[in-house]
């Protein structure tokens, strides 16, 4: 993944902002029993899956701080 000296080509990469966004609404608490439920079935996914992307989407956030 290509991060960029410049601010606003990252703000337009979505490989950096949509792993951003969800790891910053996990850590504000976003992601209520209900809301991990209302996705479930939304998503068709059992909770381990929903709660696997979250995790993949932190992971790749911190790999992404680390480089900047």
């Amino acid at each position: 993944m290509k991060i960029s000296r410049d601010s606003d080509e990252n703000w337009k990469n979505d490989n950096i902002q949509f792993p951003r966004l969800i790891a910053e609404i996990e850590a504000v608490g976003g992601f209520t029993h209900s809301l991990i439920d209302e996705l479930k079935k939304s998503m068709d996914l059992t909770v381990y899956d929903i709660v696997e992307l979250i995790n993949r989407a932190q992971d790749k956030w911190d790999k992404i701080k680390e480089r900047t």
